[in-house]
């Protein structure tokens, strides 16, 4: 997946935080905010908990509060610990409370210092090992997040764990808050970056053999990607994914496959996790082939030789075959190119949808461009799938799917709109902040006003 098409809720508020962190006093505020955040969730889980412990009163509710930190915690031997709370009654949850907060503010402010050394992928890391930070840290991938330091890829699981390698056991704490660290630097870079360099930089991580793609010879990897895929599976393949073959060049070419065929396919769905299960089968499939191929989070990729249309020089193109569900309703959310919308040279797929996300958010929705679909943000209840639908719940019942089409597209189907500017209100914050351009609609009766209508009727 291209940087520029960052899509994840989640990311786009941590994009939004880091450009915040960058202001005066920001990065206290953060602070703080996570220590509550945190102190909240550890005390409900405190709560839940205590409903657990047989016999708990009065009198051992301190040992009991406490045995359960030090398990929460998992606080390195000798480290200085709050002492306990003296609760003496078990409705005092305010002193429980803040017994979970200093311990919160205790597990953050004690963790390992760094040092030089780097774990071998597919093992455990030692706790008392942590790296310096380090200018070779790669992007390999911001959704899922997935960092490259010293040839061992890190990812970070949906509990926000970070792993070595294939290893199921999280990192050390040191290690944590190291690529943690790198982490936000890889966002903000992200955030910072033109969509062209991100493409010529990112792209081919995954298959190190592999080279940028030319325009003109993108439709014939397409087309030898499909032959290496089982036939049943290469009817549903959803193609002009991103910028390849609409750009002068690029790092990789994105394929959709739809998830719940692949796990049909391969017949994994009795296995603890179908779709993973069926990605690795998958990968094993291209391996038969000879192809070189890996699964890192929600792609697998292959490595396609093909000869160039300029020199018929012997090249390989990375392809990754994003396993998608429901993938023919999703593609269309990124089929930004067979819209045109790469001949706008200002064109950036995250502006439009950090800017969806934006305007979801002001109505209570939740918008998911990689689950093709709005949903109501307190229940979950998907409200509309399909681009037009979406368009007349977000701008207008009049409006269209190409209103989607990009952030300027969008801005003029808001144009007359009364509640206009609560919708727009996060996302111009946004630009303030940098995390997206929000170029504004010329203002009516102005030559711009008058322009920009004459080329809408061309």
């Amino acid at each position: 997946m291209k940087v520029n098409d960052l899509t994840n809720e989640g990311i786009v508020d941590l994009v939004r935080r880091v450009q915040l962190n960058r202001q005066t006093g920001a990065a206290q505020r953060a602070t703080a905010q996570r220590d509550k955040k945190s102190t909240d969730l550890t005390y409900q889980e405190w709560i839940a908990q205590m409903s657990r412990v047989p016999g708990l009163d009065a009198a051992n509710v301190d040992t009991e509060l406490v045995k359960w930190a030090d398990s929460r915690f998992k606080m390195k031997p000798g480290t200085t610990k709050i002492p306990a709370p003296a609760i003496g009654n078990l409705k005092d949850n305010k002193k429980m409370y803040d017994y979970i907060m200093s311990r919160t503010k205790e597990y953050y402010s004690n963790l390992s210092s760094p040092v030089t050394s780097a774990p071998t992928a597919g093992t455990a890391v030692a706790a008392s090992t942590a790296p310096n930070l380090a200018s070779d840290v790669k992007i390999i991938n911001l959704d899922p997040i997935i960092l490259r330091y010293r040839n061992v890829d890190f990812s970070l699981d949906d509990t926000g764990q970070w792993h070595a390698g294939n290893s199921k056991k999280p990192v050390a704490q040191a290690w944590a808050k190291f690529l943690d660290q790198q982490h936000n630097i890889a966002i903000k870079s992200a955030a910072t970056t033109t969509p062209e360099s991100i493409e010529l930089t990112e792209g081919g991580n995954a298959i190190p053999s592999s080279e940028p793609v030319a325009k003109d010879d993108v439709a014939n990897v397409v087309t030898l990607a499909k032959k290496y895929l089982p036939p049943q599976l290469a009817q549903g393949l959803q193609t002009d994914i991103g910028s390849a073959g609409y750009k002068v060049a690029s790092g990789d070419i994105d394929l959709m496959i739809d998830a719940e065929q692949v796990v049909k396919f391969f017949k994994t769905d009795s296995a603890k996790d179908p779709i993973l299960t069926a990605k690795q089968a998958l990968k094993a499939y291209f391996e038969n082939q000879g192809l070189e191929s890996n699964v890192k989070g929600r792609n697998v990729h292959i490595g396609i030789k093909y000869r160039d249309r300029a020199g018929n020089k012997p090249m390989t193109a990375q392809v990754d075959i994003m396993v998608i569900s429901q993938a023919e309703q999703v593609a269309p959310w990124h089929q930004h190119g067979m819209r045109g919308q790469y001949a706008d040279p200002e064109f950036k797929g995250s502006d439009l949808f950090v800017l969806i996300s934006s305007i979801a958010k002001a109505m209570n929705l939740k918008f998911d461009a990689f689950g093709g679909k709005l949903m109501n943000r307190d229940t979950g209840e998907v409200v509309a799938r399909s681009r037009g639908d979406v368009a007349k719940i977000l701008l207008n019942p009049r409006a269209q799917e190409k209103d989607l089409d990009s952030v300027k597209s969008i801005l003029r189907a808001l144009e007359n709109d009364p509640d206009k500017e609560m919708k727009l209100a996060q996302a111009r914050q946004d630009a303030a902040n940098g995390v997206l351009k929000l170029p504004e609609v010329a203002p009516p009766g102005t030559a711009a006003w008058f322009n920009d209508r004459v080329n809408r009727l061309l």
